[in-house]
């Protein structure tokens, strides 16, 4: 009932979604290796190319807010070009590992805060790369590397333009950052306004 009076939405790949968006803004950036469904290259298409290309993830910024608490006079109500499906599901982990390999969670395997590692033989926590049991950090812990939790290269570590990745300043050298951001200069910033005047 739920889905069919459109409170919840399924998860969906024929309708427009992050995994499309994703690969729209890798291939301007000039990863030449993705699949491309035809939403992916109508959103190449609206973005253009430009000469310097932003994308700013907002983490859990729903259409809903941007309609119910911002308002429709608000700038990203007016800036709205189409509302996307997120990945499912549309956990923070599932989201950025979604953002990083440009693949759905199910494929790069990553679901939620915490996933069962083999190499390890019990849970981690995913964006920290801790273990679970005891909060250890894995990177300096044991021989694994974000790329046996993920064993997806990351889409940053094939763009051909250059990139950077601007991130709060408690994660940026994170071994999560250091996967996500692959060969691209990461910059750390404090609060959102150094991140805004950083980026400008």
């Amino acid at each position: 009932e739920v889905f069919e009076s459109g409170a919840l939405l399924r998860p969906d790949a024929a309708d427009p979604n992050f995994i499309d968006l994703v690969r729209a803004v890798a291939a301007l950036a000039g990863v030449d290796d993705l699949e491309r469904p035809p939403n992916s290259e109508a959103m190449s298409a609206v973005i253009g190319q430009p000469e310097h290309l932003v994308f700013v993830l907002a983490d859990g910024l729903g259409t809903h807010f941007i309609e119910d608490e911002l308002g429709t006079e608000s700038w990203l109500a007016q800036h709205l070009v189409q509302p996307i499906r997120s990945v499912y599901p549309s956990t923070t982990s599932a989201a950025i590992t979604s953002l990083a390999t440009g693949c759905w969670p199910g494929t790069h395997s990553v679901a939620g805060w915490w996933n069962y590692l083999p190499q390890l033989g019990e849970p981690i926590v995913v964006l920290p790369f801790l273990r679970l049991s005891d909060g250890a950090r894995l990177d300096t812990s044991t021989d694994l590397t974000v790329a046996d939790a993920i064993p997806l290269p990351p889409l940053m570590q094939r763009m051909t333009r250059d990139a950077a990745l601007f991130q709060p300043r408690a994660i940026v050298d994170s071994a999560y950052s250091t996967y996500l951001g692959g060969n691209a200069e990461r910059i750390p910033y404090g609060n959102l306004s150094e991140a805004v005047s950083g980026i400008a």
